[in-house]
This record gives structure tokens, C-alpha cells and sequence, in this order.
């Protein structure tokens, strides 16, 4: 697979039947139909792939300023590369794919107790998780124990068509006949998927802002599932000020809240926390921070993630960096009933 995407990324002439030729070139005829096969299940694997990296280079270009040694403004540089057409759809697809791969190991930990990563045995790890074997492997999770999933997935592997058994490690195909087991058909799955994938990309996209708030963090970092709070008592308020049941402020400037780069599905955390002399207990606080976590950092411009991250007590961000704020929110989130989990960084996370 990676002649593929080395064929899809190269400089010389791209012609679809050459490209079928070298690949097929040298194997015996009576594989050929399994090298195609392969190419076809991996297809959606390279696209996530090819779509990360596009989304890595946007940061990287933007975190440091390299388009400064040439342009005047980040705004001239967009124009030059064509990037409302070329580049930015592919990094908004690559933020909702990374969206439903966080809501697909969520409902993985929900229903089994485990991260995703851990919940097979290490044989049999994928060593990439696709959104698609993610979504499956979440259904499953709804339908079926952890253990009896293990025992189900491992005799759905022993039931693979012959080119496949070479692989010990988990497929989609494995889990999708696991689930079919269990009568869900496939048609079912491919509709509740395209559901939720429209419900989460409502959230995610923004077709009316072109702000490098999209794109001024790392691609999203997944972790495993990040268990509801506990039901432990209410600790003290911070100290700042007043009172929690004080409402936002009325004459606050409307620009700050719609052109500042945020997305609109900020607003409810913007109004809190630019409420003047706000405080929130550290419960709500945890919960704010994952929540703007799970929308994505991305998402917010600097300004208000410093505002947010201002509310950790003993936190002090005010000469810090996007990325230390950022650093900071995350370590906070982490901090107390997260400890446990980890933080689990899985290989789909890894820019390739």
C-alpha cells in the first residue's frame, strides 16, 4: 500500500491503467484478483492517510510561519496555493473524520470498560485503526460484551476467504461479519453511520469562515474514551469573583463573539467564560475544557483559549504560546478522574 500512495503522490504522468499494470506487474494471474481486492478495502485507509499529512503539512506551515519568508500575509499565501478550493476541504474532511474516530472509541470505552487500543489481543491489533473498522468495532461494543466480542471476532477471522487468512490481525471485514452474525446487516450499519456522520459534521465544518483558527492546531489528538464525571461532591469555587449564578453580560461587543475566528458552536463557552468576574466550580470547569476539547482546539481562536485556560488555578498562560495553552487545557482534563485512563495515543494519530 505504500507503492500506492507513492504512485498517487509522484511526479510522473498518472495514468490509471499503467498504474493497475505495475501493480499487477510480476504476480502470477490467479492473484491478481487479490492484489486488486486488497487495493479496494485499503482504498479508504490510504485516503485517511494522504488527508492527515495534508492536514499535518496546513499546521506546520501555520505554527511556524513559514509562508512569512514569502508573502506579506497568511491571507496572500491561501490565495496563492488556491486554498478554500484545494486545501481546505481536505482539511475539513480530515477534522471529521478524527471527530468520528474520537465518538467511535468514546462509545468503545462506554460499553466495554477498555480503550480501544487495549481491548484486543496484541496479536491481533490493527496496527492503523480506519474510521470505518472504528465504527464497526463501536456497533459491536453496543451489542455484544467485551469477552464474548473476543471470542466472536476471533472465530469471524478463522472464517475469512482464504487470500485473507495469512493476516492475524484485525480487519473490518472481521468485525462486519461478527455484526452479521448478530443480524445486524450491513445496510443498517451504512445508514446509521451516514446519520451520525451528518450530525458530527454540522458541528465541525463552518463553509462561511476562513480563518486560520481551523487549522492552527496539530491534527486532533484521539484519546481513549474519557469516562463521564463522577458523582463526587462539589469542590470550592475558584476565586475569581462573583457570583456563579451572575448571567452574561448584555453590553458585551458582538464582534467579539462572531468575528473572531471561532466557530459558531463556541458561543455558549464564549459567553461563559467573557462574562465579567465569572467562576466556575472545578467540576464544571473539567467539564468545560473537555467540552471545548471534543469540539476541537482548533476550533476556537487563541484569544478565548487563553480566556479558558485563565480559569485553572495556579496556572499562569499569560506570556505562553497557543500550543503551551493548549498544553496546559490538555493537562488539566487529564488531571484527577482522567488519570486512569491514560492517554493512549493510538497509530491513526500518527502522521505518516
Amino acid at each position: 500500500m505504500d507503492h500506492v500512495a507513492r504512485s498517487f503522490s509522484s511526479d510522473i504522468e498518472y495514468s490509471s491503467e499503467s498504474f493497475i499494470a505495475t501493480l499487477l506487474h510480476g504476480k502470477p494471474e490467479h492473484k491478481h484478483l487479490d492484489v486488486l481486492t486488497d487495493l479496494l478495502t485499503k482504498s479508504s485507509e490510504i485516503d485517511e492517510r494522504v488527508a492527515s499529512s495534508i492536514s499535518a503539512a496546513w499546521h506546520w506551515i501555520c505554527q511556524n510561519d513559514l509562508w512569512s519568508t514569502r508573502y506579506e500575509s497568511l491571507g496572500d499565501y491561501r490565495k496563492a496555493i488556491g486554498y478554500t478550493e484545494t486545501v481546505r476541504p481536505i482539511v475539513q474532511r480530515h477534522k471529521k473524520s478524527e471527530l468520528a474516530k474520537r465518538s467511535s472509541t468514546q462509545t468503545i470505552f462506554r460499553y466495554w470498560k477498555i480503550p480501544f487500543d487495549k481491548a484486543l489481543p496484541i496479536h491481533t491489533r490493527p496496527l492503523t485503526w480506519s474510521k470505518h473498522l472504528l465504527s464497526l468495532t463501536a456497533c459491536l461494543s453496543k451489542h455484544l460484551n467485551h469477552l464474548d466480542s473476543l471470542s466472536l471476532l476471533e472465530e469471524s477471522m478463522g472464517n475469512r476467504p482464504e487470500r485473507g487468512r495469512t493476516r492475524n490481525r484485525l480487519m473490518a471485514s472481521d468485525v462486519q461479519r461478527a455484526l452479521e452474525t448478530l443480524g445486524i446487516p450491513q445496510t443498517r450499519l451504512a445508514a446509521r453511520g451516514s446519520r451520525k456522520s451528518q450530525t458530527s459534521s454540522s458541528s465541525a465544518q463552518n463553509k462561511g469562515t476562513d480563518s486560520c483558527a481551523e487549522v492552527d492546531t496539530p491534527p486532533s489528538t484521539i484519546q481513549s474514551e474519557m469516562p463521564s464525571l463522577p458523582n463526587t461532591e462539589w469542590q470550592g469555587l475558584l476565586p475569581l469573583g462573583a457570583s456563579p449564578t451572575q448571567g452574561p453580560s448584555t453590553n458585551k461587543d458582538p464582534n467579539e463573539w462572531q468575528c473572531c475566528g471561532c466557530i459558531p458552536i463556541c458561543l455558549p463557552l464564549i459567553a461563559l467564560i467573557t462574562t465579567p468576574q465569572a467562576r466556575f466550580d472545578t467540576k464544571l470547569l473539567t467539564a468545560l475544557v473537555d467540552w471545548a476539547y471534543t469540539i476541537s482546539w482548533g476550533s476556537f481562536c487563541s484569544e478565548h483559549l487563553m480566556r479558558l485556560a485563565h480559569f485553572i488555578p495556579t496556572e499562569d498562560i499569560r506570556d505562553n504560546t497557543r500550543a503551551e495553552v493548549i498544553h496546559k487545557l490538555e493537562a488539566f482534563c487529564s488531571r484527577g478522574c482522567y488519570s486512569s485512563i491514560g492517554t493512549a495515543n493510538s497509530t491513526f494519530m500518527t502522521v505518516t
